[in-house]
């Protein structure tokens, strides 16, 4: 264990993802560990390099069960804390499940957190964790496959912007090259929705090139928005919370009332998606109102 630790005991911390199997129904509730301890669980840091720390096997009928969860590893050296987002959310579920997690860490930790450790905060997407993780000095070395396979993997702006921003690598001959055989090979499968993902991601790295990494990186979302104490975070979990009971009007509330706490300045990728998601709950509203007007005729 490095002397640079958070605290000088073990700060992993798990919660079981369900209470029966969901292939069986035996009532079983394995550990989710959400927090990954990578001093003190050498065992759970092993889980996390071979992707197996959200694969759970039954006991009783032998079934194997991945859960779809985030996750945030705890070291002694920078970064000292690196997340993993889930693949499947949306930019806002990214922060909002970071937040939450950082919360979970913070209690953890109790008189030895410290607000300034979400600055040293890294997001590492899931393909590249174990590298990132074994490496000892300096940064890790990935392959161009890799790098662009986590790329296209990234399904929000928010993990694109990080992957962008992170390996400057990604803006090499090698890269542009991989991405047009794979456009080749789509075309040539017919496969419309890959070949439309791809041609989507070229874009992007090419508009991402010409700007240089230097302004992508200064578009990254400010760590001090992932502080756990800030009513900004408190704000965007009630209008998430609001979103999944469909009550749009509290939603729209909450994130007017958070843009009127941040400056876009701050962080311009998390402003963009409040008002992405906010030009969505109206074109909802407006549907529902379109309806109620054919229904009342």
């Amino acid at each position: 264990m490095t002397n640079n630790h958070i605290a000088p005991y073990d700060l992993s911390v798990s919660t079981p993802p369900f209470e029966q199997c969901p292939a069986c129904g035996t009532e079983w509730a394995p550990a989710l560990w959400i927090v990954v301890d990578a001093d003190h669980r050498p065992d759970l840091l092993l889980a996390v390099q071979d992707h197996s720390l959200c694969t759970f096997r039954c006991g009783a009928c032998a079934n194997s069960i991945s859960v779809n969860a985030p996750f945030l590893v705890v070291r002694g050296r920078t970064p000292r804390l690196m997340y993993s987002p889930s693949p499947g959310t949306t930019s806002l579920d990214d922060h909002n499940q970071l937040v939450s997690l950082l919360c979970r860490l913070k209690q953890a930790a109790a008189e030895h957190w410290d607000d300034k450790l979400a600055e040293e905060l890294t997001i590492i997407a899931r393909p590249l964790l174990p590298a990132e993780l074994s490496n000892v000095a300096g940064r890790a070395t990935h392959s161009a496959t890799d790098l662009v396979n986590a790329l296209l993997m990234a399904d929000t702006t928010w993990k694109q912007q990080y992957m962008l921003a992170r390996y400057p690598e990604l803006y090499q001959a090698d890269m542009w090259a991989l991405l047009e055989k794979k456009i080749d090979e789509a075309r040539q499968e017919r496969n419309s929705s890959t070949l439309a993902n791809l041609r989507a991601q070229y874009g992007l790295l090419t508009s991402c090139h010409r700007a240089g990494a230097a302004k992508i990186k200064s578009l990254l979302p400010s760590p001090r928005v992932y502080v756990s104490t800030t009513d900004l975070n408190d704000l965007l979990l009630e209008s998430a919370r609001a979103m999944l009971l469909r009550q749009s009007d509290a939603a729209v509330f909450s994130l007017l009332e958070a843009t009127r706490r941040m400056k876009p300045a701050e962080n311009p990728l998390l402003w963009a998606e409040i008002y992405l998601t906010l030009g969505e709950l109206a074109e909802i509203d407006a549907a529902v109102d379109d309806d109620a007007r054919l229904l009342a005729q």
